[in-house]
């Protein structure tokens, strides 16, 4: 069914790949979508994409089976405008993907209603990994605006 070239920068690669990995309908199942969707993600003619949350889930999914292609996906477009100073783009889905974990992390912490030292700490370097990311988001944001103005 996936017969199609596929560009690995796109993200009908990365659904493509999904599908090769778990299964379409394991990846429909984890963002509560149906097959059919993950089929259309996958074909290179059709413009559908998944929003990040979907593809964040579904590189989760993939990361059992030792990949993550949407974020390799991420990775080659990233790659590709290296030197060209930091990318605002990776480094908010950087922060998103730190909410996440933060969300996770939280959640387990606060299934016993209580919070230990372990996990304070582990919560403690979630939140300075996310606020690490924001300082450099603000600051290659001024940069820019700089050299616009």
């Amino acid at each position: 069914m996936l017969h199609k070239e596929r560009d690995p920068s796109t993200h009908a690669w990365a659904a493509a790949r999904v599908i090769e990995l778990v299964g379409a309908t394991a990846a429909a199942e984890a963002i509560e979508r149906s097959a059919s969707l993950i089929y259309h993600w996958a074909d290179p003619d059709n413009p559908a994409q998944p929003v990040l949350w979907q593809a964040q889930v579904l590189d989760r999914l993939c990361a059992e089976h030792g990949e993550t292609p949407f974020r390799s996906v991420w990775d080659r477009r990233n790659s590709a405008i290296k030197g060209k100073g930091v990318c605002p783009l990776e480094l908010a889905i950087q922060v998103d993907q730190d909410a996440t974990d933060l969300v996770a992390s939280v959640h387990e912490a606060l299934k016993d209603r209580k919070i230990d030292a372990h996990e304070r700490m582990e919560i403690g370097q979630i939140t300075a990994r996310a606020r690490a990311v924001l300082d450099a988001i603000d600051a290659e944001l001024r940069q820019h605006l700089t050299a616009v103005s």
